[in-house]
């Protein structure tokens, strides 16, 4: 049997790669923990821990956080903590009407632009404005370290290609060999609604059905941390679902979406509102109530009916109608009425996902080694031999 030293350091940098991911997950589900706890939950002594997190801490990864005495008579143990401050990552959410660009970490958005989806065609990769989404004094000036990318329609994540953006993007568009000449960075390309729902994943919520509103209607499903895609990476598409007992063929996505509100709306009451404008008048204004109560119930028909047959633990409701208590009360009764006891949530920051999530994303692949995050696998490092993972990647 041949013996090759140089296989046996491979194995040994992946090894160490691995459990730096490891620390990093316990402290990103976990919040702040001692080296004790870590070598406790990791398995690792105390001794590798502290090789580890020495290593953590030379890159700015981590940082300690305070101290703690677990009892009266023993020593404070100092806690660490993801340095979540210097993790700044490009958030670029693009939707059928809008792009919602931030620079921002896992919990906050240091700056915060919106564009009009035009902004798209007017925009020049190559030769990008000072002020133009693309332009990069914001990537130099905020010192980033991915850039996360959400985009309606189907992506091949694993290549940065834009299969399908509903008419964003040519057909196939390989839009992370284009962003790339411009950036120095590692790129994640992925569906807008499959970015929240895996921005949202934690060891606690890893097994929901994930449903965004506004400006249409999407979906996701994750199962034991990872997002279902299905042979034909469809899976989860709730806004493709037929709506019923109505004279005309549509989609749900299209009969609940922002744009047939408001022309429903104006339509009853000749009055040109926001979705927002109409969404506030739901206890207030009849013609409001009626037409909303109408879109409720018809999601919550077909989110009752997904839910019994993929079991999710729970429901996440995000976005758009959503983020309006009495609205979410609403649909919650209708959904408990016909017979589905799940719990039915919304995220912590559902009104904030839009300039944060597909930076989340990115946050992940940086701290975890990530490659592929809409592949079979759910969050962690990639195997070495296959990496192509930027240099600036924190786990090494």
């Amino acid at each position: 049997m041949s013996y090759s030293m140089g296989n046996e350091v491979n194995s040994l940098k992946s090894l160490k790669k691995n459990n730096k991911s490891s620390i990093l997950r316990l402290l990103y589900d976990n919040g702040a923990m001692s080296r004790l706890e870590l070598a406790k939950e990791t398995g690792l002594t105390t001794a590798s821990i502290t090789v580890l997190v020495k290593d953590l801490m030379a890159c700015g990864a981590i940082i300690e956080s305070g101290s703690v005495q677990r009892n009266k008579s023993g020593r404070r143990e100092v806690l660490l903590d993801i340095n979540y401050k210097e993790l700044r990552v490009a958030n670029i959410t693009i939707e059928s009407d809008k792009i919602y660009f931030s620079i921002c970490n896992r919990y906050e958005t240091l700056l915060e632009k919106t564009f009009d989806s035009s902004a798209i065609q007017e925009a020049d990769p190559l030769n990008p404005a000072e002020d133009d989404i693309l332009g990069n004094h914001w990537s130099t000036q905020y010192k980033i370290r991915c850039i996360g990318i959400g985009i309606i329609g189907k992506v091949d994540t694993e290549k940065g290609i834009l299969i399908d953006s509903r008419g964003l993007f040519p057909p196939n568009f390989p839009l992370k060999k284009v962003l790339s000449m411009q950036y120095p960075y590692p790129i994640i390309i992925t569906n807008n609604v499959r970015a929240q729902a895996y921005s949202i994943i934690t060891s606690e919520l890893n097994d929901f059905l994930y449903v965004k509103h506004g400006p249409k209607l999407g979906g996701a499903i994750v199962s034991n941390g990872r997002i279902v895609r299905g042979s034909g990476n469809e899976a989860g598409e709730i806004g493709q679902t037929q709506v019923r007992n109505i004279q005309e063929k549509v989609t749900l996505g299209d009969y609940v979406s922002e744009k047939r509100i408001r022309k429903r709306y104006e339509l009853e009451t000749s009055k040109d509102l926001e979705a927002e404008e109409i969404y506030k008048l739901f206890t207030t204004d009849k013609v409001a109530y009626a037409i909303i109560r109408d879109c409720l119930k018809q999601i919550s028909d077909t989110v009752v009916n997904i839910g019994f047959i993929i079991d999710p633990a729970k429901i996440v409701l995000s976005g758009g109608l959503f983020i309006y208590d009495d609205i979410f009360q609403e649909i919650c009764d209708l959904i408990k009425d016909a017979g589905y006891l799940k719990p039915v949530i919304r995220p912590a920051n559902s009104d904030k996902l839009k300039f944060l999530s597909s930076g989340i994303v990115a946050l992940k692949f940086c701290l975890f080694g990530l490659i592929k995050p809409e592949a079979e696998d759910s969050f962690g490092p990639e195997n070495e031999e296959n990496s192509e993972e930027s240099n600036d990647s924190i786990p090494s």
